[in-house]
C-alpha cells in the first residue's frame, strides 16, 4: 500500500498561485508533487479548483505524518501571504501500491486516521 497526500485548493487562484505552492511543496517535503486542474469556469485571473498530489510508497506511518504535517504547515504559510486566500484542504488516503489515476469527479475517501486540515 502507499499513501497519497492531497492538497486542494478552491476559489479564486491568480495564475501562478497553485505553481508557486506546488514549487514549495516539491522543495520542503522533498516529495514529488502533481498538479490537476479541476476547473469548471475560468476566470481573468486564473482558475477555481486545483489538486496537488503527492504519493508515497512504502513508507513508515511516522514520516507519513511528518510529510503530511510539513504539507500542512506550508500550506496555512502559503495562505497567510494571500490577501485573499482560497480555501485549502490536505488529506492523506491509502492507494494501491501502483497509484491508480483518479477519474475526474470521482470521490475520495480519505484515510479516517489522518485528520485534514480546513481552513
Amino acid at each position: 500500500m502507499a499513501t497519497r497526500i492531497t492538497v486542494t485548493l478552491t476559489g479564486a487562484l491568480g495564475l501562478d498561485d497553485a505553481d508557486l505552492l506546488l514549487t514549495e511543496l516539491e522543495e520542503e517535503t522533498g516529495l514529488d508533487w502533481r498538479a490537476e486542474d479541476r476547473s469548471d469556469v475560468r476566470h481573468l485571473g486564473g482558475v477555481d479548483h486545483i489538486l496537488l498530489d503527492a504519493l508515497l510508497s512504502g513508507t513508515v506511518e511516522l514520516s507519513l505524518h511528518a510529510a503530511l504535517d510539513k504539507a500542512r504547515e506550508i500550506v496555512r504559510d502559503w495562505q497567510e501571504r494571500r490577501l485573499d486566500p482560497p480555501d485549502a484542504s490536505v488529506e492523506a488516503e491509502q492507494v494501491e501500491e501502483s497509484g491508480p489515476a483518479r477519474e475526474p469527479g470521482a470521490a475520495e475517501s480519505p484515510d479516517a486516521s489522518i485528520p485534514a486540515l480546513e481552513d
